[in-house]
Parts: structure tokens; C-alpha cells; sequence
């Protein structure tokens, strides 16, 4: 379209539809690339409670690749796999950056008994740290975790859609 449109203001102007096409190869073109994340790992692990709580893991690669581990009281056990767009993948980084997972303690627990937990690690850009998060519940009195890091639990769950093997 835009090279109609110039081939046309050149022939009204007095030149020519080939003067045209070439000032229209030579313009650059600003192409939004989607980063890529060749170390990227994020993992996710959901812990036994005195109860029926989930049991799972779920592992995001930098090429959208997901895996689930189905352990116990979950509709589908055992291993699956699936794929995240790159626009997925990049969202999984902004929560981490947003939850400032590096700065954070590398562990969180609380006095009640028989909660469920959740390993929540990441390899980025070189880095790698993991953060056992005891009472992951996201009821504020009993889980004394900064709220980024709940949040960010969510995300890794949603944006992977761990509830196609978990929901039962």
C-alpha cells in the first residue's frame, strides 16, 4: 500500500513509479522483535498439604516450551507438554522482573502446620535462584510472603495454564 501510494505521488510530482519503488526499498522498516531467552527457565512446584492440594510441576523454557508433572490430586498425572507464544513467554519475564524475584529472600514459611508450599525458581540471563514459599495459600494471615511473589506464582500458573491438567 504505502508503495502505491508513493509510486503515485511521484507521478503526479513528474517522476517516476521506478524512482518510487526505490526510495521505498531504501527506507528502513522498524520491526518489533520479541526478545529472545535462550537460558530462560522457570519452574514451579506445588507441594502436599494435610489434605487435597494439588500436587505438580510445571517448567516454562525461553522457546515457550512447557512441562507438566502430574503427582497427586490433580485430573491428569503424569508427564504432558505443551507450547506458550513468544508475547507468553515475555509476559512470564515481566512478572519476574515486576516481582523483583532476585531481591527476594530465598525462603518463606510460616508457624501453621500441614499448609501447602510452593518452589518457584528462575534462570535468567545468567542468574538462577529458588525460593521455597511454605503457606502459599495468598490468605494474608497465614502467608507472610511478599504478595509479588504470589502474584508471580499465579502468573507462572496461568500464562502456562496449568489448570488444563490440574482442574478436577
Amino acid at each position: 500500500m504505502k508503495s502505491i501510494l508513493l509510486a503515485s505521488l511521484c507521478l503526479v510530482l513528474g517522476g517516476s513509479p521506478l524512482l518510487a519503488l526505490t526510495l521505498n526499498a531504501a527506507l528502513p522498516i522498524a520491526v518489533a522483535q520479541t526478545p529472545t531467552y535462550s537460558d530462560l527457565v522457570i519452574s514451579l512446584e506445588r507441594t502436599a498439604c494435610f489434605g487435597t492440594c494439588p500436587i505438580y510441576q510445571l517448567t516454562v523454557y525461553g522457546d515457550g516450551r512447557v512441562t507438566y508433572e502430574g503427582r497427586a490430586f490433580v485430573s491428569v498425572q503424569g508427564r504432558q507438554t505443551a507450547q506458550i507464544s513468544p508475547a507468553q513467554v515475555q509476559q512470564l519475564v515481566q512478572a519476574v522482573e515486576a516481582a523483583q524475584f532476585f531481591s527476594l529472600a530465598d525462603q518463606y514459611t510460616t508457624d501453621a502446620t500441614d499448609l501447602p508450599g510452593a518452589w518457584t525458581s528462575v534462570t535468567l540471563n545468567g542468574q538462577s535462584k529458588r525460593i521455597w514459599h511454605y503457606g502459599a495459600t495468598g490468605h494474608s494471615g497465614l502467608d507472610n510472603a511478599p504478595r509479588s511473589l504470589t502474584e508471580l506464582e499465579q502468573a507462572i500458573d496461568t500464562i502456562a495454564n496449568s489448570q488444563q491438567w490440574v482442574a478436577k
